[in-house]
């Protein structure tokens, strides 16, 4: 049977103890002893010299921030704050957990701070990581961040991971909301927010769609993408436009953090946009039309 080191030790000594301070068998004499402490003496020392340092401890990687209600927006009555820090690296498949705090607060502000550590060994220098964030109203999500916040880049950039500012987008009725704002009489193709409200002949209002928040397109001229968004998540995706055509191209991302119906409608939204619709603005209102019948129709949001 294997002895722990420590007990080792403590052997040695006492049979160093017995055999020179109490006296030797008389085969060994006064020589004998003097070799018998000499060897038991050195093993002591090389059970000390070969005792494993203790490992230790990585200090925990930590992501630090603020999120921020949309303009006008009060917490919901009360509001459980989620923070999640998330792998992402699979394409297609749900975002993994890494690490997560949750919070109950009560109306006070619209600022709202923010700490979450992750644990260094279950990093993988292959994943990406992403910071949600998140509030809700019994057990019903009333804003979330839409935008992709990448985290942990880097051990030896900690400070990246710090004071970041993440803005809440409003899903459903709690909250200052989109289609609060007044709609412009006469609006702009490109870099208006479109938001989704027919798609198919399909009225989204008194549906379950309506409960997932806005679907909306945005035309941004500053990049030449045209930006899709949901409650969810953002993707964006290349477009040209001619006199009255709109072509796509396909999407620079996916949503499959999005819950099975939202992703059910993108899929139709996506379809209508890959078939280059022709297109028709009608005072506050975007029609896509194929084959002569309006395949999706958008409602201009004025956003503050």
């Amino acid at each position: 049977m294997l002895l722990p080191m420590n007990s080792w030790r403590c052997w040695m000594r006492r049979f160093m103890h017995c055999f020179v301070r109490r006296g030797a068998p008389p085969l060994l004499g006064p020589l004998g002893r003097l070799c018998c402490a000499g060897l038991i003496g050195t093993l002591s020392l090389s059970a000390d010299a070969t005792s494993p340092e203790p490992p230790q401890a990585q200090p925990l990687r930590s992501v630090s921030g603020r999120a921020v209600l949309p303009q006008g927006a009060t917490l919901p009555r009360p509001a459980l704050f989620t923070v999640r820090v998330e792998d992402i690296a699979r394409a297609g498949a749900p975002a993994r957990l890494l690490s997560e705090v949750k919070q109950t607060l009560l109306p006070t502000e619209a600022a709202l701070d923010f700490h979450i550590e992750v644990a260094p060994q279950t990093l993988d220098p292959r994943a990406r990581y992403a910071l949600r964030v998140s509030l809700h109203e019994a057990g019903q999500l009333r804003f979330t961040s839409t935008q992709m916040h990448p985290v942990l880049t880097s051990s030896a950039q900690p400070e990246k991971d710090r004071g970041l500012l993440i803005a809440l987008s409003a899903v459903g009725p709690v909250g200052v909301t989109p289609e609060l704002a007044p709609r412009p009489a006469h609006a702009a193709l490109l870099n208006t927010y479109w938001k989704l409200v027919e798609l198919d002949g399909q009225t989204l209002r008194g549906t379950p769609y309506e409960a997932l928040g806005d679907f909306s397109l945005t035309l941004l001229t500053h990049t030449g993408r045209a930006r899709i968004r949901a409650a969810c998540g953002s993707t964006e995706l290349p477009y040209q436009l001619s006199a009255d055509t709109l072509k796509f191209d396909a999407m620079a991302g996916t949503m499959s953090t999005c819950p099975e119906l939202a992703q059910r409608l993108l899929m139709q939204l996506n379809q209508v946009l890959m078939a280059q619709p022709a297109y028709r603005i009608d005072a506050d209102r975007l029609l896509l039309i194929l084959d002569q019948r309006t395949a999706a129709r958008f409602d201009a949001v004025a956003l503050h």
